[in-house]
Order: structure tokens, then sequence, then C-alpha cells
């Protein structure tokens, strides 16, 4: 999935969406909603207690469910 080709992984902590501090989903949502497409998102994690960045881009991509646009993060060389 989006995850998967961002480099995110089950049990990864989301800490910093574009350099900007994410405490809760809604603080996720909200930086989501405000990024400009098809530009490179640094994504800082904790992955197994260890701090990693990976960078990310948003881009549109049809839903599942029928018609409607969802954002997708995929990963960039780094």
């Amino acid at each position: 999935g989006p995850s998967d080709e961002a480099g995110l992984q089950v049990g990864d902590i989301l800490t910093h969406f574009n350099q900007i501090s994410v405490n809760s989903a809604q603080d996720l949502s909200t930086e989501v909603s405000i990024t400009q497409l098809n530009n490179p998102v640094p994504i800082k994690i904790v992955r197994n207690q260890l701090p990693l960045e990976v960078s990310a881009k948003l881009e549109f991509f049809p839903s599942e469910a029928g018609g409607e646009v969802e954002e997708e993060a995929t990963k960039l060389p780094t």
C-alpha cells in the first residue's frame, strides 16, 4: 500500500511530517491536507526506538471505494 511505498512499517511512530511536529492523527491529517502534491516531504519516524527519516511525496490515486480521489505517499530516492 501507500505507506509501504513510503518506507513506513507497522509499528513506526510518526513524529514529524514536512518538518512539523505530529502529536495526533488530526495533526497529521491537517498537515497532509495542506501539503502540495508531487513535492518531496520529509517524514520523521521512530522505529525500534531509533529515529529515522524517510522522504515521500503525495500523489492522487483513485480510491477502491469508487470514483473518489485520495492522497498517496510514495517513496522517493534518498
